[in-house]
């Protein structure tokens, strides 16, 4: 408790930023939960299950990044095997990535698509306005 004081004291930003931050995981699991839906949707043709796998997976990648991990070998875990999602440049390319596979999954996968690139865009502006505060935040 004191920590957190302390550290509230140094920064000011700091308890706006984490609100940002919880707004910005809250966009992405429900962007989650929408990419899920529409690959369930997009199973139930033969010729659809081999992207609905890939889409359920990237949704719980996705999911699980956006939510604080409790356990430090855990996050450890996926910012090993998962780094580009902790960076600007490469969670875009993952989001863009995700969209254009999105195109073919109608008119659910276009809402999965603006809630991606809107919680995208905007964690990067929020990136490039405080910096490291944001990232360190995020890993969080």
């Amino acid at each position: 408790e004191a920590l957190v004081a302390a550290l509230d004291e140094v920064n000011p930003d700091r308890p706006k930023v984490r609100r940002y931050m919880l707004c910005i995981r809250f966009l992405y699991i429900i962007a989650a939960t929408l990419v899920g839906t529409a690959a369930v949707f997009k199973a139930v043709s033969v010729t659809g299950i081999f992207l609905a796998f890939y889409a359920m997976f990237f949704s719980c990648l996705l999911c699980c990044l956006s939510c604080p991990t409790p356990l430090e070998s855990t996050r450890m875990h996926f910012i090993q095997y998962f780094g580009f999602m902790y960076n600007g440049f490469g969670r875009l390319l993952f989001v863009m990535m995700l969209s254009i596979m999105l195109i073919d999954f109608g008119i659910l996968g276009w809402v999965a698509i603006g809630f991606l690139v809107f919680a995208s865009l905007t964690h990067i502006i929020l990136e490039c306005s405080y910096g490291g505060l944001v990232k360190r935040e995020f890993k969080r």
